[in-house]
Parts: C-alpha cells; sequence; structure tokens
C-alpha cells in the first residue's frame, strides 16, 4: 500500500505509512476524535487540543479506523484514528454560530501567535475562515459581519508571511480584506519593505 504524503516540505517532510486502511469517512478540520498516538488513547478536537502539529496534519489526511506511521524529523509515531465525528459544515450553521466559531479559532491562533508558534497559528487561522468566508444565501448585513470578522484574521496571517519573509502571500491576504473593506487602508506601511505594494496593511494578532 502507498504511502500518503503530507508534506512534501524539503526540511521537514511528513509521511503516513499505512499500517491498517480505515473504512470510515476522512477527518476534518475541527473534528472530534478518539485516537491512540503510541499507544495511548485521548479523546481530541483537531485545530483546539496541543498535539504536535506534524501528528494533527497526519491525523488531517487519515479516515475513522486507519491505522498508520506518522513519519517525520526522523521520527516515527504510531497513530490509529479510532472513532471520528466530524463537523457540522460550516454553511450548515447560521450567523451567530459562524461568528462565534470563527471567534473561537481567532483567539486560538492569537495565541499561538504571541508565543511564535506561527504553524499553529496559521492553521487555526484557517480554521477560522473557513467560517467566516461562509456567505452564500446570507443578506448584506450577515455579509458585511462575516467580513468584518475575516479583516483581524487575514490581517494576522499577513503579519506572520511578512514576518516569514513571503511577501506575496502577505499582499494576498491583504488585498482580500481590501476587496470587501476598501477602507480598511494600511496601518503600518511604514514598517513594510518596498517590494511589497503600499496598497496593502499588515498588522499583529490583537
Amino acid at each position: 500500500m502507498d504511502d500518503i504524503i503530507v508534506s512534501n516540505d524539503r526540511k521537514s517532510p511528513i509521511t503516513i505509512k499505512v499500517i491498517e486502511q480505515g473504512t470510515g469517512v476522512a477527518a476534518e478540520y475541527d473534528a472530534t476524535a478518539t485516537v491512540v498516538i503510541d499507544g495511548k488513547e485521548m479523546d481530541i478536537r483537531l485545530g483546539t487540543d496541543n498535539l504536535d502539529i506534524e501528528i494533527e496534519q497526519c491525523l488531517q489526511k487519515m479516515n475513522a479506523g486507519m491505522k498508520g506511521l506518522c513519519c517525520y524529523s526522523d521520527k516515527e509515531v504510531e497513530v490509529f484514528l479510532k472513532t471520528l465525528k466530524n463537523p457540522i459544515k460550516p454553511y450548515d450553521l447560521d450567523i451567530d454560530d459562524k461568528l462565534s466559531t470563527a471567534e473561537a479559532h481567532r483567539l486560538v491562533g492569537n495565541e499561538f501567535f504571541k508565543s511564535k508558534e506561527y504553524q499553529k497559528a496559521i492553521s487555526r487561522y484557517q480554521c477560522a475562515l473557513k467560517y467566516s468566508a461562509v456567505k452564500y444565501g446570507l443578506g448584506p448585513r450577515e455579509q458585511e459581519q462575516l467580513a468584518e470578522a475575516s479583516a483581524p484574521i487575514q490581517n494576522n496571517l499577513a503579519a506572520i508571511a511578512m514576518i516569514q519573509n513571503r511577501y506575496h502571500d502577505c499582499i494576498e491576504h491583504t488585498t482580500d480584506v481590501l476587496r470587501s473593506q476598501p477602507e480598511n487602508r494600511p496601518l503600518v506601511t511604514q514598517t513594510l519593505p518596498s517590494r511589497v505594494s503600499r496598497t496593502t496593511s499588515c498588522r499583529s494578532a490583537d
């Protein structure tokens, strides 16, 4: 059986060596699950528990009932996704639930941002955007509320991109904000390298 490629990053590639293929549905971000990691069973919620980011990324590539070796940085960790309950789809939630769920993930992301655990912060912010970006079937006021919720998330992703010298990503994130909120003009453009467009804004977690 072929290995599952989780990440092709040359510095820290992550793969899953499948021991036993599962038969259930694939795990989604924010799912609740019972997992067995190196023989230790625990109940978790993907995206909110302090698992190693590599193991969490492996779990997001697995389906219920799958067992495999999560391989990264010269480590092999046996992981078994015993049970799984995926979250309600963002488009099935009402506006209040979308906003509260997005905010909960943003706050978790902010804690990782402040402790400079940027990859974990990015994962939480991306999860928050899953809930704040679903505007189908909503009225203008509700769409505006979601745009307001998305703006600080996108700005924080832009700030991380700038810290990591990913200037193109910084521009993309801030451009997304300006598309929906053109009044959200540059806040700290004087700190941006000259190669970054002066029509963007980047700011840290608030």
